[in-house]
C-alpha cells in the first residue's frame, strides 16, 4: 500500500516539473552559454547573438571595428544583466544590440539640391528642389526643416546667392548646395533723338504787287510791266538774298482750282524776274496758297460780292528771305 502511494507521489512530482518546464520555457529559446547556468533564454538574446555573427560574416568587424565592438559589447552585457535576474533590462539591451548590428557601417545620407531656373532677373523667383537618398532621418533646406524625403521652396534673391541643404541619418550627415545667379534686367531701349530741324527762314522784307492776270490765265501782259518793274527795283536792293514768290487768289472757283492757279501765276512772276536779271535762278522759289490767305473780305457784310476785296486778294507777294 505504501509502495503504491509513493509511486503516485513520484508521478505527480514529475508531472508538476514537466508542466513547470513547459510553461516556464514558453517564449524562450535554447542557447546554452558558458559560464551561465541557463539552458533557455528569452528569444531576444539569441537573436542578438545571430545579428552580431551575421555582421561579422559580412565583414563589418573589419569595415567599422569600433561600431562592431560597441554592438558586441552591448549584447554580452545583456547576458550578464539577464543572469542577475533583470530580465526586461536585458531584453531591451539585446534589442538595441540587434539594431546596432544591423545598422553597422551605414553610409551617410546623400542629397542633391537644384534650382530651376539657375539664372533669373532681379525681382523674379526660382524653385529650389531637394532630393535625398540613403537612410535619412531629417533634412534642412535654407535653414528650414523639411520632409526627410526632400521637397521644394520658392526663393527670390536680390543678388546672386548660394543655398545649402543638410541631411542627417544613422550613418552621419550630408551637405549639398546650389548657386542662383541674379542678373539685372536689360535697360529700356533708348529712342534716338530726332535731329534738330533747321531754323525757319526769316522774312526780312516784303513787297506786294497786283498783276492783272486774265481770267484763268497766268501769262504776263504789257499792262503788268509797270507793276513788275517795282518788283525788279525791290530785288536789286538785296542782290545776294533769297527770294520767295507767293501767289494768292480770291474765292471764286473751287479751292483746288484756285490752288493750281495761284501756283501758275507765282511761277510766271518768278520766270519774268529771272529773265529780267533781277535775281539768280538758284536764289528764287515760287509757291501758291490759292484762296487760303486772304487779306480782305471777298463778300460784303450783307453777303454780297465784294469786287474791291477780291481784287486785294488777287496778289503776288515778293519776300526777301534771310537763311
Amino acid at each position: 500500500m505504501q509502495t503504491i502511494s509513493a509511486r503516485r507521489i513520484l508521478i505527480a512530482v514529475i508531472a508538476v516539473l514537466s508542466l513547470s518546464v513547459m510553461f516556464g520555457c514558453a517564449g524562450r529559446e535554447y542557447a546554452h552559454k558558458d559560464p551561465y547556468p541557463y539552458m533557455y533564454y528569452h528569444k531576444e538574446l539569441p537573436e542578438a547573438d545571430r545579428a552580431i555573427e551575421a555582421a561579422r560574416q559580412a565583414g563589418k568587424e573589419r569595415e567599422c571595428p569600433e561600431e562592431f565592438k560597441a554592438a558586441e559589447d552591448l549584447k554580452n552585457r545583456a547576458y550578464v544583466v539577464y543572469a542577475q535576474c533583470r530580465t526586461q533590462e536585458a531584453i531591451d539591451m539585446a534589442l538595441e544590440a540587434t539594431a546596432k548590428a544591423k545598422a553597422l557601417c551605414t553610409p551617410p545620407p546623400r542629397c542633391e539640391l537644384t534650382a530651376s531656373p539657375k539664372e533669373i532677373e532681379k525681382c523674379n523667383a526660382t524653385t529650389l528642389t531637394l532630393t535625398t537618398s540613403g537612410m535619412v532621418a531629417s533634412a534642412v533646406l535654407d535653414g528650414e526643416e523639411i520632409a526627410a524625403t526632400g521637397g521644394t521652396i520658392a526663393v527670390s534673391p536680390a543678388s546672386t546667392t548660394s543655398y545649402t541643404a543638410k541631411v542627417f541619418g544613422p550613418g552621419g550627415s550630408g551637405t549639398c548646395s546650389v548657386t542662383v545667379t541674379v542678373t539685372l534686367p536689360p535697360p529700356p531701349p533708348v529712342c534716338p533723338t530726332p535731329p534738330t530741324p533747321p531754323p525757319a527762314a526769316k522774312v526780312i522784307d516784303r513787297l506786294t504787287i497786283h498783276v492783272n492776270f486774265d481770267f484763268d490765265r497766268s501769262d504776263i501782259t504789257e499792262a503788268d510791266v509797270a507793276e513788275l518793274k517795282k518788283a525788279i527795283n525791290f530785288l536789286r536792293k538785296y542782290p545776294d538774298a533769297g527770294v520767295k514768290v507767293e501767289g494768292h487768289t480770291d474765292s471764286r472757283g473751287t479751292e483746288e482750282y484756285n490752288q493750281k492757279l495761284s501756283e501758275r501765276r507765282a511761277d510766271a512772276v518768278r520766270q519774268y524776274l529771272i529773265k529780267e536779271g533781277a535775281v539768280k535762278k538758284a536764289m528764287i522759289s515760287a509757291t501758291g496758297y490759292g484762296e487760303l490767305r486772304p487779306i480782305a473780305s471777298n463778300e460784303t457784310k450783307d453777303g454780297k460780292d465784294n469786287p474791291e476785296g477780291r481784287a486785294e486778294n488777287r496778289r503776288v507777294e515778293i519776300l526777301i528771305i534771310s537763311e
